[in-house]
């Protein structure tokens, strides 16, 4: 295994979806399962009411976390009249879904990634104390 792909994460995302149809209503599920080492995601309540406005078939979005992998799974749900149920509606709903989800995925892990990069800018920032004694050393 290369060094990209240990940074990466082998085989992560993993991708999954289910399907419900019914006759009366069509449910796409797709689901999202990052690396453990992943940053912590945040919880989907706000994204979810927030995407709701502007995605009329979003039923919900989920984030799982599997105790023993440390995996965090985003769930995304669709849900449309279940005269909509042909393989094409089906690929396109999945489609729509997936899309969501890897928006969802940025939106809950920003702000802990915004903390983990202003982490590691640290060792390069200099308080005024420090910048002093290195021109004094120099």
């Amino acid at each position: 295994m290369n060094t990209i792909e240990k940074l990466l994460g082998e085989g992560y995302p993993k991708l999954g979806s289910e399907v419900f149809a019914d006759g009366n209503k069509t449910v796409v599920t797709v689901s999202r399962t990052l690396s453990p080492d992943h940053v912590d995601l945040d919880a989907p309540s706000y994204v979810e009411t927030k995407f709701k406005k502007h995605i009329p078939i979003l039923r919900s979005i989920d984030v799982e976390l599997d105790a023993v992998t440390e995996e965090q799974t985003i769930k995304v749900t669709v849900e449309v009249d279940g005269k909509f149920n042909s393989i094409n509606d089906l690929r396109h709903l999945a489609f729509i879904a997936r899309g969501i989800s890897e928006v969802t995925e940025d939106k809950l892990s920003e702000p802990n990634v915004i903390k983990a990069i202003g982490l590691d800018c640290k060792p390069f920032i200099c308080t005024d104390d420090e910048s002093e004694e290195a021109q004094a050393n120099a």
